[in-house]
């Protein structure tokens, strides 16, 4: 229920050191009435941002959001390119544009549409695999955040580390 949510993240947020960012992902799971009820929270708890409340192609869901809650919504993981991308920049149906490398087509994409999210004043911040996207963090000036979440990491070998202070950047050699 979204009481016993609500009790959940305020107990998180409680619990979280001085300084430490809270961002929500709804994964997509959220009704329009429940998806404003979750971003009044998320404002009230001081977080980042509310990832994916709608689904992924609800342009004017999306839009209804972000002028109540502005800078608030992150999404664009499911987004496939900049056809598909532009509406939601054009609208401001979102405060943080999140590409994907699969879903995008790969970097040179995620670059191309992470260019015209920051046109529009739009913070970017990819979904998955840090270590690919730390290139894309260094073209980017309105990059700040590179979401991990482990499950390939393994697969690479000279993958990115991330330091002490939760930076991570590119190796100085080209490639990944």
């Amino acid at each position: 229920s979204f009481d016993a949510d609500a009790a959940l993240l305020r107990a998180v947020r409680e619990v979280l050191p001085a300084g430490t960012s809270l961002m929500l992902d709804a994964n997509e799971k959220a009704s329009a009435s429940s998806a404003h009820r979750l971003c009044a929270l998320a404002s009230d708890l001081g977080a980042l941002w509310v990832e994916e409340p709608l689904p992924a192609d609800d342009l004017a869901g999306h839009a209804a959001l972000s002028a109540r809650w502005p800078g608030l919504l992150a999404s664009g993981e499911h987004l496939q390119g900049q056809i598909e991308v532009l509406p939601f920049l054009q609208h401001r149906a979102l405060g943080v544009f999140q590409p994907d490398l699969a879903a995008m087509g790969g970097l040179s994409e995620c670059l191309r549409c992470g260019r015209l999210a920051e046109a529009f004043g739009i913070e970017v911040s990819p979904h998955f695999l840090p270590g690919l996207f730390v290139h894309l963090a260094a073209a980017l000036p309105g990059l700040s955040w590179l979401e991990e979440f482990p499950l390939l990491e393994p697969l690479f070998e000279g993958w990115p580390a991330t330091d002490g202070e939760g930076m991570m950047r590119p190796h100085d050699v080209p490639g990944h």
